[in-house]
């Protein structure tokens, strides 16, 4: 993965732990899909339009990582029963990475997933409804 990261080759880098977990640290470039949601979001075009990506296509590749592998490897084996053909999971995850390269740390890491609160969002009261 470091070497695809450092020649700049073309792939979808997915975190399929916990917003949580997430948070507390991730791979730059990463997407957050859950694992508990991956089957969902993969084919989402609105969630991939918020990322400012485009959709998968099934001939791309697909790094999956989580904190240890075990997560990524059950969504790899899922992604490809749904015709991806190009799906890896990387060995030990988050756990090698942040091991290989300890320099990488939370505050080192760009702010990706932020999305501008619009002015006056948040203004109006707070109602019941969904």
């Amino acid at each position: 993965l470091k070497s695809m990261v450092d020649n700049g080759d073309n792939y979808i880098l997915i975190d399929v732990r916990t917003l949580d977990e997430h948070n507390h640290g991730y791979i730059p470039g990463s997407i957050n899909i859950a694992r508990g949601v991956l089957e969902f979001r993969i084919m989402d075009e609105e969630f991939w339009e918020e990322e400012g990506m485009y959709t998968p296509l099934k001939e791309d590749i697909l790094i999956l990582y989580s904190n240890k592998g075990g997560r990524s490897s059950f969504g790899s084996a899922a992604l490809e029963k749904l015709g991806f053909k190009q799906v890896f999971s990387l060995e030990n995850g988050w756990q090698s990475w942040i091991k290989e390269y300890p320099e990488l740390k939370l505050e080192n890491l760009p702010k990706i997933h932020q999305i501008p609160v619009p002015q006056g969002a948040g203004d109006e009261e707070e109602g019941g409804a969904c």
